[in-house]
């Protein structure tokens, strides 16, 4: 390990080199606790190193391997080096909207398969070694519906989180909108430090951005600004969505390249399986109620055992 690039609540983050090959890369660690919580930060961590190791998209941050050593469970990953945008500075609009597009189609793979990011902000996006931006810190990732906690940074957060709402896709939608204003115009739209602030914050609606800076396409600061309503029946429906209307306020090219179109097509869901999955969900629910459980998968060899427990595990 050579030292600490990010720290959070439950994880720590190095930048280590692999002694075998030389090879430069991130690692994630949980933080340790009293035994309990220790416990449940390890599974969580591991969670999100599967669930990104089956994503497998270009705009996401890739992984390597996940361990358990003296000091706890940890993953590797690529190490990300090109720019932060957790700095507060004005970008070109073409410039926002190709970033935005990068981050929109990686929410787009992880909305198709009925998980979200929860949070989404300046921070937990970067550029990678093409230039292109890519999402990272999974850390709050959760499957769409009822939360049983809040997740995110203020400003980043919409009302029907804070509300404790079931939450969908464009619960992520309203993040990137931040993110877009944030982007644009150097500020948040809502300047919220803590949770308990975005209640008095959102009786007060940010100026459009076509207001703030007269140069941008009058599209882009509608669009930015139906991602921010607190409405969420006034946002657009889905990630694709925004991706055309990014495409087409850029002049950008529509067709997504053929990795992301590949990440599309190792969607973990089975087919012809549904007594399998309504038995391993009975028999996880048996052991989130302190109560013990055994799945036993049987098969033929090549039948699809192995892959039918990934999908379980997820």
């Amino acid at each position: 390990l050579e030292d600490v690039i990010g720290r959070g609540g439950t994880a720590e983050v190095y930048h280590a080199r692999d002694e075998k090959t030389g090879q430069h890369m991130a690692l994630k660690r949980a933080l340790p606790g009293a035994p309990q919580l220790t416990q449940r930060r390890r599974a969580l961590l591991e969670r999100e190193y599967y669930t990104l190791a089956q994503l497998a998209h270009p705009r996401i941050i890739e992984v390597y391997a996940y361990g358990i050593d003296a000091a706890g469970a940890y993953y590797t990953m690529e190490l990300l080096t090109g720019d932060e945008f957790s700095a507060p500075r004005k970008h070109a609009w073409p410039e926002a909207c190709a970033l935005l597009l990068d981050i929109a189609s990686s929410l787009a793979i992880l909305h198709s398969r009925g998980l979200l990011h929860r949070d989404l902000s300046a921070r937990n996006v970067r550029r990678g070694r093409d230039g292109r931006a890519k999402l990272l810190d999974f850390g709050a990732l959760a499957s769409m519906g009822t939360a049983l906690e809040v997740a995110g940074t203020p400003p980043y957060v919409p009302p029907e989180a804070l509300q404790m709402q079931a939450l969908d896709a464009r619960a992520d939608l309203y993040a990137l909108g931040a993110l877009a204003y944030y982007l644009l115009a150097g500020r948040h739209a809502y300047g919220a430090r803590k949770l308990a602030e975005l209640r008095d914050v959102w009786r007060s609606t940010p100026r459009p951005l076509s207001r703030v800076l007269p140069e941008i396409p009058a599209a882009l600061s509608a669009l930015t600004m139906q991602l921010l309503s607190l409405d969420r029946m006034a946002r657009p429906p889905s990630a694709a969505e925004v991706m055309r209307r990014l495409c087409v306020i850029a002049g950008l090219p529509i067709e997504e390249d053929l990795a992301v179109s590949r990440a599309y097509l190792t969607m973990p869901g089975l087919v012809g399986r549904e007594a399998l999955q309504m038995a391993s969900r009975k028999a996880l629910l048996r052991l989130t109620q302190a109560r013990g459980a055994v799945l036993l998968i049987e098969g033929a060899a090549g039948s699809g055992r192995s892959r039918a427990l990934d999908a379980c595990v997820l």
